[in-house]
């Protein structure tokens, strides 16, 4: 009886983290604009610092909404190789009020948990 409520619980479990592991697999590679939304407002709190899917460079700032927006950077996350450079670039786009368009994955896994934002590789500023 033991052994089948303990491998009960475990199948539960893992049954129920499934859906999170698969979460970073489908999130689909895209355009991001990092850094100022482009969004200005008048009364706080207001996204113009955050994450934005866009489908190519041409489009226009603060004409699609932020994925992300926040005081800082979500977690950021790339190769190892690229890790310290990209989060350094990001960083200081973000502190200095600038925009980097990179290319990536952006994966809030639920609402509880930190967003990751995965990037393959920073294309470079955003064209305004």
């Amino acid at each position: 009886m033991r052994r089948s409520l303990a491998s009960t619980m475990a199948a539960a479990i893992l049954a129920a983290m499934a859906p999170l592991a698969g979460a970073a697999e489908e999130a689909p590679p895209g355009l991001f604009r990092v850094g100022d939304t482009g969004v200005r407002c008048l009364k706080q709190p207001c996204p113009w610092r955050g994450v934005v899917p866009v489908d190519d460079e041409s489009v226009a700032a603060g004409t699609v909404p932020p994925a992300y927006a926040g005081d800082a950077p979500p977690v950021i996350a790339a190769r190892a190789d690229l890790l310290d450079p990209v989060r350094r670039e990001i960083w200081r786009a973000w502190a200095a009020g600038g925009c980097l368009l990179v290319h990536g994955r952006f994966d809030r896994r639920g609402a509880a948990a930190m967003p990751v934002l995965s990037v393959d590789r920073v294309i470079g500023p955003c064209s305004r």
